[in-house]
C-alpha cells in the first residue's frame, strides 16, 4: 500500500514477480512514470494521475482490469503487451504517442479517443480485435496488426 506519497514522481516495481496487489493513492499529482512490468497484478486502479506520461505494464500476464482516469492529458506511452485484458478504455489521451498492445490475445475491444493527434505508433499484433476505429490520427507512422484484426 503506497499510502500518502504526494511527491512521488516515479514508481518502478519492474521484475517484482510476486507483486499481486498494489493500492495506489486516490491522488498522485506528481507521478510521471509507472513501471510494473513482469508482475502478477490482476487489477490496477490508477486513481487521479494528471501528470502521468509513461505507463509500462508489459508481461503482466494476469492483468484483467485496468482502471485509468477518464482524462490522461499527459500520457505519452502506454505498453500493455502480454496481458489478459478483454476491454481497454483509453479515455481522453491527447498526447499519446505510443500504444503497444501486442500479444493481448484476449483483447476484443479497444476504445480510443476520437482524436489521437499525436499517436505515432500503434501495435496490436496477435489480439482478437474484431473492429478497429482509429479516428483522426494524422501523425501515425507505424501500425502493426499482425494476425487477428478483422475490420479496419
Amino acid at each position: 500500500h503506497l499510502g500518502i506519497t504526494p511527491n512521488l514522481k516515479e514508481l518502478n516495481l519492474r521484475d517484482c514477480h510476486y507483486l499481486v496487489e498494489l493500492h495506489m493513492p486516490a491522488e498522485s499529482l506528481k507521478l510521471k512514470s509507472i513501471d510494473l512490468c513482469h508482475s502478477k497484478l490482476r487489477t490496477l486502479y490508477l486513481g487521479f494521475t494528471p501528470n502521468l506520461e509513461t505507463l509500462s505494464l508489459s508481461d503482466c500476464q494476469f492483468l484483467v482490469e485496468l482502471h485509468m482516469s477518464a482524462k490522461s492529458l499527459k500520457l505519452k506511452s502506454l505498453t500493455l503487451s502480454h496481458s489478459k485484458l478483454r476491454t481497454l478504455y483509453l479515455g481522453f489521451t491527447p498526447n499519446l504517442e505510443t500504444l503497444s498492445l501486442s500479444d493481448c490475445q484476449f483483447l476484443v475491444e479497444l476504445h480510443m479517443s476520437a482524436k489521437s493527434l499525436k499517436l505515432k505508433s500503434l501495435t496490436l499484433s496477435h489480439s482478437k480485435l474484431k473492429t478497429l476505429y482509429l479516428g483522426v490520427t494524422p501523425n501515425l507512422e507505424t501500425l502493426s496488426l499482425k494476425d487477428k484484426v478483422e475490420t479496419l
